[in-house]
């Protein structure tokens, strides 16, 4: 079933933050992303609840999770491949 205009907005909304939540998290130090997802989530979960969104909204969560996990995931990786080419490079720089 779907949600209702004013449901479906405020979800999209939350949606099209992913992005830049996941690069704040990815900029966090790798010990500390877990303990920012699990706020992420209890975060959404929240709002479902609020939202009554029953069922429906717990898979909502667990979508938005998965893609914020994984975009996540993504950033932190390219800022590490980003971080050890610069470290090549200074090395590289100092041998010289």
């Amino acid at each position: 079933m779907p949600f209702d205009p004013e449901r479906e907005a405020l979800l999209e909304a939350a949606v099209a933050k992913l992005p830049k939540l996941a690069t704040i998290i990815a900029a966090m130090p790798i010990d500390k992303q877990a303990e920012a997802l699990r706020i992420a989530e209890r975060s959404y979960r929240l709002t479902a609840l609020k939202l009554r969104l029953g069922d429906q909204g717990l898979f909502w969560v667990l979508a938005v999770m998965d893609r914020l996990r994984g975009d996540t995931e993504a950033k932190t990786l390219a800022t590490q491949l980003r971080l050890r080419a610069l470290y090549r490079e200074v090395m590289r720089i100092s041998a010289e």
